[in-house]
């Protein structure tokens, strides 16, 4: 029997994960969908970024054979998992209902707009045993990966400092609307570009661990129509096993061309990474020698992130294990995003306390 799933919005990364999950599993799995705008408009991908189709209905061209628009009548459906792809205010109702209607669920990142109601959430999945699994696909990338095993084979001794720079125009990101309906505009739908881009967050957190400390500049700087802001510049404060490191992340939706690095520096060396280029550059050093090895993974596909976080969301609720990236820590993740948020407000360092 086909395994039966509900998305739950069929925007960009909506459509991405029906494509994918069609991909990966042909006619084994039964697509659903529950939509509320209903837009004519099939995206998908091309050289240069994302194009929309006005003609194609994204339904029938994502191989979803059923679309509800009452989430109640869809959930009666009975669903083996849940893929909540709407924008960021909606996620924790969305993923509530979902748990309770007795769903594993995935969840597109950033988990929620605020911090609201996700204590519950954990308290639901763990009391029904569901499976729970959030989407920071970056985890799945080559470059990340490399970048974990050079880092725990000391190649570049104790790290000192990061960098990590998402900086991209909003107006681009999906050219095929205006960016002003998108909720990355907008404050109250989880918009800006801390909790849009926290993409680097999290991938900041995972290589070199959690913040103590966070302090945040910027705001609302461009001529975007926005309300919330459109840069950002924060300094974690992050004690490792080695001893404190600084990292400094700037997210940005002024930005154009596009920048995506990410560098690591430590006593013997550093780990440069460029994303739109898929390379990776280590520097050690042996006295004033260096070595340099330059790696390229153009090859690398976008989709490759997808299919791998979908699996193993599959084989941890399937096999009744901890999903990658549970609710716990995607919590923790969302609590330096916010700290961001607040410091960013109060133009003050804000300090963090986790639980895990």
């Amino acid at each position: 029997m086909a395994r039966k799933v509900l998305i739950t919005g069929l925007g960009s990364i909506g459509q991405r994960h029906a494509r994918c999950l069609k991909h990966l599993y042909g006619d084994d799995i039964e697509l659903h969908a529950y939509r509320v705008r209903r837009l004519t408009q099939t995206v998908s991908d091309c050289p240069s970024g994302l194009v929309a189709d006005n003609a194609k209905d994204p339904a029938s061209a994502n191989g979803i054979t059923k679309v509800f628009t009452d989430i109640d009548e869809a959930l009666k459906e009975g669903y083996h998992s849940i893929f909540i792809t709407n924008p960021p205010d909606l996620h924790v109702e969305t993923t509530k209902k979902a748990l309770l209607a007795g769903a594993h669920v995935f969840i597109e990142k950033p988990l929620s707009h605020n911090l609201d109601g996700i204590e519950e959430l954990i308290a639901i999945a763990s009391e029904r045993e569901l499976t729970v699994m959030v989407g920071h696909q970056l985890r799945y990338h080559i470059l990340t990966k490399r970048i974990a095993e050079t880092l725990k084979a000391g190649i570049i001794g104790k790290p000192i400092s990061a960098e990590f720079i998402f900086s991209e125009y909003l107006p681009n990101m999906h050219p095929y609307e205006d960016y002003q309906i998108s909720h990355a505009a907008w404050k109250h739908r989880g918009g800006g570009s801390i909790l849009s881009l926290n993409h680097d967050i999290d991938i900041a957190c995972h290589l070199l661990g959690m913040p103590k400390r966070i302090f945040c500049m910027g705001g609302n700087l461009s001529s975007l129509k926005m309300d919330c802001e459109d840069s950002a510049h924060i300094i974690m404060e992050i004690q490792r096993d080695e001893g404190k490191m600084v990292g400094h992340l700037f997210l940005d939706f002024t930005g154009r061309p596009t920048r995506r690095n990410w560098l690591i520096s430590g006593e013997k060396g550093t780990i440069a990474v460029n994303l739109i280029e898929a390379s990776l550059t280590i520097t050690s050093y042996n006295g004033d020698k260096a070595e340099v090895i330059e790696e390229s993974y153009k090859d690398f596909e976008r989709n490759e992130m997808f299919y791998g976080e979908i699996k193993d969301f599959f084989n941890a609720a399937d096999n009744k294990i901890a999903s990658p990236l549970g609710l716990q820590e995607a919590y923790d993740i969302m609590k330096v995003t916010m700290g961001a948020k607040s410091s960013l407000k109060s133009k003050t360092a804000y300090s963090l306390n986790f639980s895990s």
